[in-house]
């Protein structure tokens, strides 16, 4: 939703490219903060221990990580909140 939290422009870039298909982590990665390269560290290190297959969450690099997990992977009763569950 543009707008809903531009104080974060600075790090994640505008809601145009944080709403696109590809590239979304890229500026955040860029900055070189310890923060954005926790990030990448972490999700490489998850994409190493699930795997990256088609179709899994972790299939995408850490630039174009998904912003919600895939439909099936959330709890209807979860009222929203999204499930962590092990692979």
């Amino acid at each position: 939703m543009p707008g809903l939290a531009n104080h974060l422009t600075p790090l994640v870039g505008d809601a145009k490219t944080f709403s696109g298909p590809s590239n979304r982590y890229l500026h955040f990665i860029a900055l070189g903060l310890n923060l954005g390269k926790t990030y990448l560290h972490s999700w490489d290190f998850m994409r190493a221990e699930v795997g990256d297959a088609p179709g899994f969450i972790f299939e995408a690099p850490a630039k174009d990580a998904p912003g919600r997990p895939p439909y099936e992977d959330e709890d209807p009763r979860s009222e929203g909140k999204q499930r962590v569950h092990a692979c």
